[in-house]
């Protein structure tokens, strides 16, 4: 069959894909199709069609009537980044028709050579259907797949494992099981291992990590759905294939090569805390198959009587360490006549009682023998294990283990709770004296031993940490001002509560309790308060000066204004403290006594300026003279963090206004407009000129660091509209072009953090043209966001706009900073889409003046002919304020120059399915363009219903022109393999 209309060869094959029962002539087509023979097509194009083909297909009769090379699956394609497995169109019909023609797709699946993880996928569908015992190239394929290098995901392997459980012989699929088990070693063992060998330092790091041939999901997945389905058949042998693979896992993570060598120490304890259920972490692999293995032994006690022994002697011959914690717990969940004896050799054979506490399994097993067993152990050997156990622990080596935090009384604690522990599953064989000392601990012991509080304990438990104050404010009210100034100057005891990990009982604790005893309780008994404000000299702890301003703060944040004079003189005691500059082995804390960090009491005073002179702040004015002072302090006072600049990835501006100085410089030009609000009138704040000058000139105050460069560049319109003259007078050393790091800064943070202003133009245009020629400078600060050089760029379009800047070739400064970009016009198209967006946010009765002088600059630009550049049209196409013909028009220009163009297809669909009711012939061509751009070869998004209606209207139109070219973009679509834009209905 000859067509020269992809869409008709798209409708005949899905007219004989669905057919029952296809003739000759139709199988001819197909085959055309499957090995590329119609020639008038592009070979991506007859590849989709292909796909198609195996999409629709629904008659069995294909199975047998094209030749096995028509059901090729690609194998898998190695990238520069990796590899890839190809889409396998056959597998859609194959999966479709393998219930109903299992033995037909089965031959099929056989007759195949690939890697590809479709095939596989499919294969162990069939599997799960199939008679394996007649088909053991299942099993074969199937482990081969579990072993591939190649993996995308392999969640079919779980679903099959269990179905296969449900299949006899079972051994068959206890085979895949097997493979699928299997750990694999370190990828890095071998130099792991020769760095031990070498003894070298980091060799104390290293473990060797074994994982499984799958990802943790799909693992555990196999754990949860495969094993169990096993085990309910056959747990005795799923128990001995998980021994061995729980062997084989922690051999692979030893660093002995011969495993007579081995050691039994495996640290389970740590990785697998208990054998029968997880904790509340992520359950690494190797834990959970270790769960897995104790959840087939215990079916296997309960069902599988008759192999207890034999199950036994399999877990004995490992040397492990987790083999006997598992015969441990089982011997304590499954007491019998049986093991009995294993129990009383184990008890026999421990040779600890009076060194270490037992592990959870051990006293489980022991006080579930105890209580089981009337006869259970002879009195001799009771007796030697009790006497054992209150002849420990060592004294001495509990002394070392605590050094200088050793007491007597701990000790006695210690020793106490020792025995009560190691006595506890002993508890119904106790007796004579052994059984009243046991008593007799029990009754003067504070809290009850359970089984939780044998190693490992319980489980571990998240969550964020809080704190709490030793003394709570009724305990700290009872106290006089000596014994309170005396607690927070000694009190050291920082530590985690016994109880709850998760809280912390520290010094800044006690500080916030302390500083809200000062407000409810010293500040209204007027002799405590001159306590207190007498003695703040004997203060010898930072973070209680730190809690008491920050209570300050918090009065005046509530409108209590009463001592705020006492405040301001306080914090400036505080200013006054000492401010050395920091070190590297520096070990001031402010929680410290013997190392103080005062410095670190500046912030709050800084906070508490900050809430005084805040917009909405109702502070009297006649504070004026004392927030300054504090203000000046501040903002002259050395600053160490400040100064040593260890800023390494954060803008300039983020680390000054995280800085007490240059947040200081901030809060002043706050103080500024605080001022002028409450005196009524515009005129300049003096103050504020003057020390910001005083900085700039470095006159007996420190130099400005980058930081408050960046913060004054920040602040720089601000400063405008404080105080206009001195800006302008002083403009030059903001901006100062003489240390171009420091401009770089300054400008680059006024243009990040600022939108133009007309009024600044002409006082800003010199610093607009050294900035147009050093754009190197500018890109090399660290911005939040956009970059500075697009930032400026947006600056000089609107300087453009308000007709402050003209569009020519020449010197004007927007075609300066174009000339200065040409080898990096990214930055072109950032603009063009940067106007773009702003056109789509105006409002769409924007001035005729502003539209014209928009499509002047399009012009313009367009007349460069960058398609990297206008390509960025998208958000020009969906502004309101501009007329609908003209955006239509333009659109089909850009078209035609960015053919080859990435597009936004998602908005640009969207914007022509609103015009093509009103505006048909422009927006099929529109549609068309973009349809002819599209790589048949790649994936490409497309709006379904937004595609529908604009081919519905074209389709459906009258001018048998608009109609040619929504055919052609239909057809288009379709060879790239949208089929679902096959059927058009008309408009609605």
């Amino acid at each position: 069959m000859v067509t020269h209309s992809y869409t008709k060869a798209a409708i005949a094959v899905r007219r004989i894909a669905q057919t029952d029962a296809p003739n000759p002539d139709d199988t001819g087509m197909i085959m055309q199709v499957l090995f590329g023979n119609l020639h008038e097509f592009q070979l991506d194009a007859l590849e989709n069609l292909t796909r198609f083909f195996w999409s629709q297909a629904q008659s069995p009769q294909w199975l047998t009537s094209l030749p096995i090379e028509c059901y090729k699956c690609p194998d898998v394609q190695t990238t520069s980044s990796g590899y890839s497995f190809p889409r396998w169109p056959a597998e859609l019909y194959l999966s479709r028709m393998l219930e109903q023609e299992t033995t037909k797709v089965a031959k099929i699946l056989s007759q195949l050579d690939t890697n590809n993880v479709f095939y596989y996928d499919l294969l162990c569908k069939a599997a799960a259907l199939c008679d394996l015992e007649r088909n053991p190239w299942i099993i074969k394929n199937i482990i081969k797949y579990i072993n591939s290098e190649y993996k995308l995901s392999r969640s079919e392997i779980p679903t099959l494992l269990e179905k296969l459980s449900d299949i006899e012989p079972l051994a068959l699929g206890i085979e895949i099981l097997d493979s699928a088990l299997e750990f694999l070693p370190d990828p890095e063992a071998e130099s792991k291992i020769e760095l031990l060998r070498k003894g070298s330092e980091e060799s104390r790091y290293i473990s060797l990590k074994p994982k499984p041939k799958f990802d943790r999901y799909e693992y555990d997945e196999i754990l949860n759905q495969g094993v169990r389905g096993f085990v309910a058949k056959d747990a005795y042998a799923v128990s001995i294939l998980l021994i061995e693979h729980v062997n084989k896992m922690l051999d692979l993570g030893s660093y002995q090569d011969d495993p007579d060598e081995r050691h039994g120490e495996d640290f389970s304890e740590i990785w697998c805390r208990r054998l029968d259920r997880p904790d509340n972490s992520l359950d690494e692999p190797k834990e959970t198959l270790v769960h897995s293995l104790t959840m087939a032994c215990e079916k296997a006690y309960e069902r599988c009587p008759d192999h207890i022994k034999e199950l036994d002697r399999a877990l004995r011959e490992p040397k492990w360490h987790v083999f006997k914690r598992l015969r441990q717990h089982l011997y304590a969940k499954f007491p019998s006549e049986t093991n009995k004896p294993w129990i009383e050799d184990l008890v026999r054979e421990h040779e600890d009682y009076d060194k270490w506490d037992y592990h959870y399994e051990f006293q489980v097993m022991l006080r579930t023998a105890c209580t089981h067993f009337d006869k259970f152990l002879d009195t001799a050997t009771l007796r030697a294990i009790f006497e054992q156990i209150k002849s420990g622990p060592n004294q001495q080596r509990f002394k070392e283990w605590l050094g200088d935090n050793y007491s007597d009384e701990g000790w006695e604690k210690r020793k106490a709770y020792f025995h009560r522990s190691q006595l506890r599953p002993f508890e119904s064989k106790l007796f004579g004296d052994y059984k009243a000392y046991y008593e007799t601990l029990c009754a003067e012991a504070k809290s009850e031993i359970t089984d939780e509080n044998y190693s490992p304990v319980g489980e571990t438990r998240g969550g964020t940490v809080s704190h709490r104050s030793p003394y709570s404010q009724e305990a700290l009210a009872k106290l006089d001002d000596e014994e309170l100034l005396k607690l927070i100057n000694e009190w050291d005891e920082s530590h985690r509560d016994e109880k709850d990990w998760l809280i912390e009982i520290d010094v800044s604790s006690l500080a916030g309790a302390f500083a809200k005893l000062f407000r409810s309780e010293i500040i209204t008994k007027e002799d405590r308060f001159n306590f207190w404000l007498s003695n703040r000299d004997n203060i010898e702890r930072p973070a209680y000066i730190i809690a008491l301003v920050r209570m300050m703060n918090d009065l005046i944040k509530e409108g209590d204004y009463r001592h705020l004079e006492i405040w301001i003189n306080f914090c400036d005691w505080v200013l006054d403290k000492p401010n050395e500059p920091r070190n590297s082995d520096d070990q001031r804390h402010p929680e410290s006594r013997e190392f103080p960090d005062w410095p670190s009491t500046r912030r709050s005073v800084s906070d508490l300026l900050d809430t005084c002179v805040e917009k909405d702040s109702a502070v009297d004015v006649r504070y004026r003279k004392g927030i300054f002072g504090l203000l000046k302090k501040l903002c002259i006072q050395p600053d160490w963090w400040l100064e040593s600049d260890q800023n390494s990835t954060s803008s300039r501006v983020n680390y000054a206004i995280n800085h007490t100085r240059s947040r200081a410089l901030e809060t002043l030009i706050d103080y500024g407009f605080w001022v002028r609000l409450n005196v009524n009138n515009d005129e300049p704040i003096p103050e504020v000129a003057a020390l910001i000058e005083a900085r700039l000139n470095h006159a007996d105050t420190p130099p400005l660091t980058l930081a408050e460069h960046a913060l004054l560049g920040l602040q720089y319109l601000r400063l405008f509209q404080l105080d206009k003259a001195w800006t302008i007078k002083n403009t030059h050393k903001i901006f100062p072009q003489t240390n171009l790091k420091a401009w770089a800064e300054s400008f680059g943070s006024y243009l990040q953090y600022n939108s133009p202003y007309t009024d600044l133009f002409p006082v800003l245009k010199g610093e607009l043209e050294f900035a147009v020629t050093h754009l190197p400078a500018l890109e090399e600060m660290r911005a939040v966001g956009e970059e500075i050089p697009d930032r400026l760029a947006q600056h000089l379009f609107n300087y453009y706009l308000w007709e402050l800047v003209e569009l020519n070739d020449g010197e004007n400064l927007l075609a300066k900073f174009y000339n200065n970009t040409n080898s990096k016009r990214s930055r072109w198209a950032t603009l063009f889409n940067h106007v773009g967006h702003t056109l789509w946010r105006s409002r769409p009765d924007l001035e005729d003046s502003l539209i014209q002088r928009v499509k002047d600059y399009f012009e313009w630009r367009y007349s460069k002919q960058e398609a990297l550049e206008v390509n960025e049209f998208t958000f020009w196409l969906r502004a309101e304020c501009l007329d609908v013909s003209w955006r239509l028009e333009t659109f089909s220009r850009v078209l035609t120059l960015c053919h080859n163009q990435r597009r936004k297809m998602k908005f640009e669909f969207e914007e022509l399915s609103q015009f093509v009711p009103e505006h048909t012939p422009m927006a099929i061509e529109c549609f068309r363009k973009i349809c002819k751009s599209l790589s048949l070869d790649q994936h490409f998004y497309v709006a379904v219903e937004d595609s529908r209606k604009i081919l519905s209207y074209g389709l459906n139109s009258d001018d048998p022109e608009v109609k040619a070219k929504a055919e052609a973009a239909q057809e288009l679509l379709l060879m790239a393999g949208r089929f679902e834009l096959l059927d058009i209905p008309k408009p609605k």
